[in-house]
């Protein structure tokens, strides 16, 4: 799965409505695949971070539409442009009109599997950890019984 989440509108971008507020939100499209955010009413600086799953595709870019909604008209695009996909880890971009987020989500299975993993070496640990202490212990036995010897030579 590829995740690909809207933050928020860079501060530097200024979309202006003519008699108001902007009321913005954005259009998310990968492959075959199409998204969109809440609208953001009487918003010039809107937060969305709203996060969308995509199925993975061969598609090198995904296209992201800045749209002004308009209550009794057509909603105006202010801005279209695409950004190249990052797979791999999730992480935060900042694009010319968004900061954003993408990556590839680890398929569940392979989550289960890592669980299962760490659930391993944590109980080596502490089998690690048990005998390390029980070694301690009779280090610190074999120690009086050299120094009892000691003194009774």
């Amino acid at each position: 799965m590829f995740y690909f989440k809207v933050n928020h509108l860079n501060k530097s971008t200024k979309f202006r409505d003519w008699l108001s507020s902007n009321d913005l939100f954005v259009l998310i499209k990968y492959s075959n695949q199409t998204r969109r955010t809440t609208v953001k009413w009487n918003n010039n600086n809107p937060t969305w971070n709203e996060g969308f799953l995509f199925d993975e595709s061969d598609e090198k870019t995904i296209v992201l539409a800045i749209y002004d909604e308009d209550a009794y008209s057509k909603s105006e695009k202010v801005q279209e442009y695409a950004v190249n996909i990052k797979n791999g880890e999730i992480k935060k971009y900042k694009t010319k009109y968004l900061e954003i987020e993408m990556g590839t989500m680890v398929p569940q299975s392979n989550l289960l599997e890592s669980e299962k993993k760490i659930k391993e070496y944590e109980k080596l640990s502490n089998d690690m950890k048990n005998k390390v202490e029980k070694l301690n212990d009779e280090k610190s036995s074999a120690k009086d019984f050299l120094n009892k010897a000691i003194a009774y030579l």
